[in-house]
């Protein structure tokens, strides 16, 4: 009982900065989602989507489509519950800021407890910054923060086995990710850059940065032939759906 309290008390320790930011953030941003109001498109789209989504569809951006469709059907047409819409982008900012947080506390480990202590200083203000209260305050574009999401992923596994060669299912996993992130939005797909310099500002071992290095000319690779065969097919279909 004792060892699992000790372990339950270790836990807490280093999870504590990353609950307590996570709460912060979501306070924070919750201002802006739980409010009577509209931006820009949200005024036309609570009461009719169907122009905007076929406008995301000839754009390539089938899945934003998606989300814009589902996110206002679930609104009802009501301008009072906006503010489902733009839940979507308050999960999303909690969920960026925690698997940021936690890489960047793993990637610099070897500085012990400054990192736990002061990591909420170096990432905490790219999740208060204007691009993310724009994911919480405008319906129509909250769910853009899924695309970063996939980008983040993508780049951690692509960064999870550096010191192997890239299997196989490896660059399957990453490719589908960015896809999916073009598909949302296609310059968000991009996003998972951040994770690769941080690890390089990170490695203290200069073999360990040619590998960080070599994955992030992988990364943006796949983001180059993802977008540009992924453009291709969509607009093909879309041209012999016409």
């Amino acid at each position: 009982m004792v060892k699992l309290d000790m372990s339950l008390y270790a836990l807490w320790s280093r999870k504590k900065k990353l609950i307590e930011g996570s709460i912060f953030l979501a306070l924070v941003h919750s201002i802006s989602v739980f409010r009577t109001y509209g931006w820009s498109d949200d005024w036309g789209l609570y009461q009719e989507y169907t122009s905007h989504t076929l406008h995301a569809l000839k754009d390539g951006r089938p899945l934003f489509a998606f989300f814009v469709e589902n996110q206002f059907k679930l609104a009802q047409g009501e301008f009072s519950t906006l503010w489902l819409p733009r839940m979507w982008g308050l999960v999303g900012i909690v969920f960026a800021y925690c698997l940021l947080f936690e890489f960047f506390r793993k990637e610099f480990r070897y500085l012990g407890v400054w990192t736990t202590n002061r990591v909420n200083w170096l990432v905490m203000p790219v999740f208060l910054s204007l691009s993310c209260f724009w994911i919480t305050s405008w319906s129509t574009i909250s769910s853009w923060i899924i695309a970063p999401l996939l980008s983040s992923i993508a780049a951690m596994v692509l960064l999870g086995r550096r010191d192997r060669k890239a299997t196989t299912s490896v660059l399957l996993v990453s490719s589908v990710l960015i896809l999916f992130a073009v598909l949302i939005y296609p310059l968000y797909a991009c996003y998972g850059v951040i994770f690769f310099v941080i690890a390089i500002a990170a490695s203290t071992e200069k073999e360990d940065q040619k590998l960080v290095e070599k994955r992030l000319r992988l990364f943006l690779s796949l983001n180059l032939i993802v977008a540009f065969f992924g453009g291709y097919f969509i607009q093909s279909y879309l041209e012999f759906m016409d």
